[in-house]
Formats: C-alpha cells, sequence, structure tokens
C-alpha cells in the first residue's frame, strides 16, 4: 500500500486541531453610568454576549470622530463586529460616547464635542486621544462588575478617532487589558486638507501624539488600515514613532475595500479577521470566528 506522509499529516492535525468556537449571541441594549469632571452621564449601548456559561474575555468597540447629524446616529456601525467577537467568545460593548446616538453630553455646537480639543489650526489630538480613552476606560470599570466578564483578559478596539483613543488607553496601565486594536486610528481628517504626505500641522501632531502614548505604554498594539484609506499614507510613519518611543505595535495593511476604505463597517472580515486573529492569539486570546 503506498503512503503519502503529507496527506497522513493533514489528516492527523485536521482530526486533533481545536474547532473554532461560533457561539449563538444574545444582544440587550445596556447603558453605564460615568462621572467626568464632576458630572455624571448615561452613555449608551449595546452588549454581545456568547450563550456560554462562564466568565469569558471582554472586548469594548469604540466607535469614530465625526460632528452634526453623523454624530448624532452614533457608533451603531460598529455592531457587527462586536456580533463576531460575540460568537467567537467575548462579551462584547459597543458604546456611544458623550454626545453621541442617545448618550449625554451633547454640548450643541455643530463640530464639538466632550472630546474636541481645538480647531484645524489648533488641535491637540493627545489631548483628544485621552479624552477619549477616559471614556473607554470608565467604561470598562463598568462593565469589570459584571458576573459573566472575565476581568483578566480584555481587549479594545476602536476605529478612527476611537482608534486613536483606543492607543492612547495604552498609557494608562489598565488592569487586564491584554491588547489593542486600533482600525484607522487617527483624528482631523478633515484637517488634513488632503496632504496627507505633506508637512501639514495634521501629520506633525498626529506623530507626536502616537509617541507620546507609547512612553509609558507596555501593551501591545496591532494597527489595522485598509490600503485605500488616504491616512494609510501616515501609518508607517505611525507605526515607526510609537515603536521608536518604546511602544509594542504591529502594522497590517488590508487589500483595498469598499469606497474609501477609511469605513471599518465596508471592510471585510475575510481581510481584517486573520490579522486580528493572529493578534489574538499571541495574547492568549480566542480567536475570531469569521
Amino acid at each position: 500500500m503506498k503512503q503519502y506522509p503529507a496527506l497522513v499529516a493533514l489528516m492527523i492535525l485536521a482530526a486533533t486541531a481545536p474547532a473554532l468556537a461560533d457561539f449563538e449571541v444574545r444582544e440587550e441594549a445596556r447603558s453605564v453610568h460615568v462621572r467626568i469632571d464632576w458630572q455624571s452621564y448615561e452613555l449608551q449601548g449595546r452588549l454581545f454576549r456568547p450563550e456560554v456559561e462562564g466568565r469569558r474575555p471582554l472586548v469594548v468597540l469604540a466607535h469614530g470622530t465625526c460632528g452634526g447629524r453623523c454624530r448624532r446616529r452614533g457608533g451603531g456601525y460598529m455592531h457587527p463586529v462586536a456580533r463576531l467577537f460575540a460568537r467567537s467568545g467575548y462579551v462584547a460593548y459597543a458604546f456611544n460616547r458623550l454626545g453621541y446616538g442617545e448618550s449625554e453630553g451633547y454640548l450643541g455646537e455643530r463640530h464639538r464635542t466632550h472630546e474636541s480639543n481645538g480647531g484645524c489650526n489648533t488641535q491637540d489630538y493627545e489631548t483628544a486621544g485621552r479624552l477619549v480613552a477616559q471614556q473607554i476606560q470608565l467604561v470598562l470599570a463598568e462593565l469589570a462588575k459584571a458576573p459573566f466578564v472575565d476581568l483578566t483578559h480584555v481587549v479594545v478596539m476602536g476605529h478612527s478617532g476611537g482608534g486613536l483613543g483606543a492607543i492612547a488607553l495604552t498609557e494608562k496601565g489598565t488592569p487586564g487589558l491584554r491588547g489593542v486594536i486600533s482600525a484607522a486610528g487617527a483624528r482631523g481628517g478633515a484637517c488634513a486638507k488632503g496632504e496627507y504626505l505633506g508637512g501639514h500641522f495634521y501629520n506633525q501632531n498626529m506623530t507626536a501624539a502616537y509617541q507620546v502614548y507609547a512612553r509609558n505604554s507596555t501593551t501591545p498594539v496591532l494597527m489595522l488600515f485598509a490600503e485605500n484609506d488616504p491616512r494609510t499614507a501616515r501609518a508607517e510613519s505611525w507605526r515607526d514613532a510609537y515603536a521608536g518611543a518604546g511602544g509594542s505595535v504591529d502594522l497590517v495593511v488590508l487589500p483595498r475595500q469598499p469606497r474609501s476604505g477609511h469605513n471599518v463597517r465596508r471592510w471585510d472580515p475575510a481581510d481584517w479577521a486573520p490579522p486580528a486573529s493572529r493578534f489574538l492569539d499571541g495574547l492568549g486570546l480566542p480567536v475570531l470566528q469569521d
């Protein structure tokens, strides 16, 4: 009888490899109360839980930054990402920051929220990112009280302005935070005025923010950018700034995505879930069931 060593090896591997989890998901509206600058706010969110007993790893999803009517719609576009995490065994929570969706804290001005910090010529991206990180950390503290959350296995994924805030969170030494995934993490795209490779204020100050965040960070970071997002032209310089200041970071540029490439809602999970899974697996966390 002929022997086919490679085929036999593959059959053994298939028989012994653990199957990817694909849990049924329970969804519920869930608000959290936070206190910022001596005021209390109710933040609206949606919780996604796998139908399984015991404590599970927690992922908090932070939406991007925008103004006007866009802001009032909130971050519901992160729900499909949350469902993917929940199907894979995570407790996933997508929430609206101050002034977004139905969350309290709307300041009234068309382009101003709690985290805004100056206009295009004075924008302090470092502080703006920290104000987002502050809200994420307060939400994590509230969710930590839930009996179904594993406080030692926490990850944060943010998009755009939420992605920059997630990276800012790494300098805080948040208990249980294993890693951060930043999807197209940046702010102030409108201020760039198309000069993503030029010497515009946007580029200089965004790079400085990445450097500062890394100085006290011991949290691994995965940066994801799509090939056709104009911000991707600066992604390597931001990664190098973070790594050069002592941060642990990996950058993955995804293939072209629909439209501008900046909208994570339109990203194909077949493109972004595999690198995210490799990152999560390296942290001892469940991989994604895409």
